[in-house]
């Protein structure tokens, strides 16, 4: 049995918002997206280097960020659903990006992506009322608190 490398513990940032709007961009040349660092002191310098472009320009308050840390930072984050319609099954699945949490991944399984919105595996012209969801499911990786109550 061969041995696996353990993945490098990374530093994600994932940043977004109006300031990254075309007309934005062609001032700052930045773009959003994930990033990956090796440390914690790079992230906090790309972050403070954009939010001070951001201040720069005033629009400090249209620049988001979200950060996780660990070894599971590149992994996606993707729902699944089989559905049938008419003894036929059609599979479909959203990727949520890399730094989902389980949470955050299920709210939006349960209340913003469902047949005839946000999921058209039938396409889109099509009366989603007759559609029975088989099975859904969530893969990716998530972080586990092993705190104990």
């Amino acid at each position: 049995m061969s041995k696996k490398r353990c993945p490098k513990y990374l530093y994600h940032v994932f940043t977004w918002g109006g300031f990254y709007n075309r007309e934005y961009v062609e001032m700052h040349h930045l773009t959003e997206g994930d990033f990956f660092f090796e440390t914690p002191e790079k992230r906090a310098a790309c972050i403070a280097g954009r939010k001070l472009i951001a201040a720069s320009l005033y629009l400090e308050n249209y620049i988001c960020f979200s950060c996780t840390e660990g070894y599971h930072c590149k992994e996606h984050t993707i729902l699944h659903r089989v559905v049938s319609y008419k003894d036929k099954q059609y599979y479909s699945e959203h990727d949520l990006g890399v730094g989902c949490s389980y949470a955050s991944a299920l709210h939006f399984l349960q209340n913003e992506w469902y047949p005839g919105f946000n999921d058209y595996p039938l396409g889109e012209p099509f009366d989603y009322d007759k559609v029975h969801i088989d099975e859904e499911w969530i893969t990716g990786a998530f972080t586990v608190d092993h705190e104990q109550n």
